[in-house]
Order: structure tokens, then C-alpha cells, then sequence
């Protein structure tokens, strides 16, 4: 298959990972090559700001950077895209001026309605990142974090109602809604592959502490707020109370089962920290095994299609 082949795969929000990946890359080169502002030095202290903020600013758009293309293998985006996103990037090139926009199919989208399909797909992956999170990490870990647990479950109930609100705003199909809300064995695995391998507890503490923080339960609430009535209603109808545990449960039945990182995220996580663009061919894409048990959607796989206002 060809980039043109791959892309024509691409829903759009993932053609939009691919779109933030190759943009921080590029940022990344000009921040690395700029190099540190001269800062006055201060009487109260003798750090060098300049050289702070630099490393700072290169250490940020790093980490979102691995965080996206973590996500983009989790979501089913092709590899050798990724691959060219990035080295692209890393070349100076940014998306607008790429090869891949040019591929992208853009014509007769609704901006409004792509914004809120990438929205569900961020809010769907963080909820089922944190199900992996509360799985993974040991609970002596944050046994003595006051409310850890239960905010982390409140979050988790405000990314669904949210993202079911944003599905009724889209008026997503029914193949969009199970491909945004996928939950077969793969993904799962996919998802313990990139939060679990590699991993100290201490990694997964930090993580899981991030992930329940209470302004996520806000910041969802407040934008549920935001849409329209039945929009509202559609939100907190359905299964949302109940989801954290489903997930939590699909995520421990994934680590049970996670062995040796798959080959696409072992050529994955060794590329995210190149800097200057590969010589060697990038890793074709490749199909798992047919396994009609794996593809299957699980039982809670996401919010009903149509509102329930019962």
C-alpha cells in the first residue's frame, strides 16, 4: 500500500494526530535550533532563565509528542505515517506545507462537526487511559492520596458524559460511533502496550495522580454545560455511572494478557526520539492475524447511539 492508500483510511480525526505530531516536530527543530534567549542576570539568582525556559520548551513539546504518537497507535493509525508526520517535522516541514495534507481528504468537511469528532476521540482515549492507569498501578501506590480513587472515577464519568453529548452534537453513524468507541481486544492491547511496557510503578503513579486531578471533572462538566439541552439530556443519560468499573475491568483482562511490546510500538517507541530524519526505509504497515473473537466489540463499547431520556 501506498501513503496515498493510508491516507485514504484516515477518519479525520485521526488524520488530525497525524497533523499535531508533524507540526511539534517542527516546532521542536526551530525551538532546538533557535537555541536559548539571552536573559539580564538577576541580583536574587543565578539561574540562567534563557537556558531554563529553552530545555523547558524542548522537554514539553517532546513529551506531547510521544503522548501522540502513543495515542495515534492505539487509534489504528498507520506506523509508516507516523513515521513520515514526524520525520517531515523534524525536517523543518510543517503540515500545511507537507506531503501528507496534500493526501488528506478535506473536501465538503464540516469544520464544527470534525472538531467535535477529534473531541470524542480525545475524550474516549483518555478515559480508557485512565481504566489502564487504574488497573496498572499498584494501590499502596496512592493508598495514601486522599480521594485519588474517586476522583479519578468522577473524571472518568465526566469524559463519558461528555463525549456521549459531543456524539449526539455530531449525529456520528453508527460505523464512526463503534470506530471512535472502539473497544475489541486490540485496542486494549495496543493501549496496555503504550501505558503499561516499560513502565515503573512510579511512572504509572505519576500518570494516574495526573489523570484524576479534579479540573478534569470540571473542565468536562463546564463544556457539557455549553451545548444545547438535549444535547445535555443525551449526556447524562445512558450508562455513564456505571462505565468506570466496565472499563477497568477490560483494561485488567488486556495487562493479564500483555506479554512482549507488539513489533509496531517496539519500531514506534524507538523512533519518537530521532531527531534528524531516518535513511532507513520506514517499517511497512502489518496486519495482525485474523482473530473474529478480537475484532468483536465488547459489551461496553460506549453510550447508545440514540438518547434514552428514561
Amino acid at each position: 500500500m501506498t501513503l496515498r492508500d493510508d491516507m485514504a483510511d484516515m477518519a479525520s480525526w485521526q488524520t488530525r494526530l497525524l497533523e499535531q505530531i508533524q507540526n511539534l516536530a517542527a516546532d521542536y527543530r526551530r525551538l532546538a535550533l533557535h537555541g536559548p534567549t539571552d536573559h539580564d542576570a538577576s541580583a536574587h539568582t543565578v539561574v540562567d532563565m534563557g537556558l531554563t525556559r529553552w530545555r523547558a520548551g524542548l522537554s514539553d513539546r517532546l513529551h506531547e509528542r510521544r503522548e501522540l504518537e502513543a495515542q495515534a497507535y492505539v487509534v489504528g493509525v498507520p506506523p509508516r505515517l507516523v513515521d513520515t508526520a514526524r520525520e517531515h517535522g523534524l525536517a523543518g516541514i510543517h503540515w500545511n506545507d507537507g506531503e501528507l495534507v496534500r493526501l488528506s481528504r478535506t473536501g465538503g468537511r464540516s469544520a464544527s462537526r470534525d472538531g467535535a469528532l477529534e473531541r470524542i476521540r480525545e475524550q474516549v482515549y483518555q478515559l480508557q487511559r485512565s481504566a489502564m492507569l487504574a488497573a496498572a498501578t499498584p494501590t499502596s501506590w496512592h493508598a495514601g492520596e486522599v480521594g485519588v480513587t474517586d476522583q479519578l472515577t468522577r473524571n472518568m464519568q465526566g469524559r463519558w458524559r461528555l463525549a456521549e453529548a459531543l456524539g449526539f452534537v455530531a449525529s456520528t453513524s453508527a460505523p464512526e460511533h463503534a470506530r471512535l468507541w472502539d473497544d475489541t481486544r486490540w485496542r486494549w492491547q495496543r493501549l496496555a502496550e503504550t501505558t503499561v511496557s516499560g513502565s515503573t510503578a512510579l511512572d504509572l503513579h505519576i500518570e494516574l495522580v495526573a489523570a484524576a486531578r479534579p479540573s478534569v471533572e470540571e473542565l468536562a462538566d463546564h463544556a457539557l454545560s455549553l451545548l444545547e439541552r438535549r444535547a445535555q439530556l443525551h449526556g447524562r443519560s445512558g450508562r455513564w455511572a456505571d462505565a468506570p468499573q466496565f472499563l477497568i475491568a477490560d483494561a485488567s483482562a488486556a495487562i493479564t494478557t500483555l506479554a512482549d511490546p507488539g513489533p509496531q510500538w517496539a519500531a514506534t517507541r524507538a523512533a519518537i526520539d530521532l531527531i534528524t530524519t531516518s535513511s532507513e526505509p520506514s517499517q511497512e504497515w502489518q496486519e495482525r492475524d485474523a482473530d473474529s473473537s478480537a475484532a468483536q466489540q465488547g459489551p461496553y463499547f460506549g453510550p447508545d447511539t440514540e438518547p434514552d431520556f428514561r
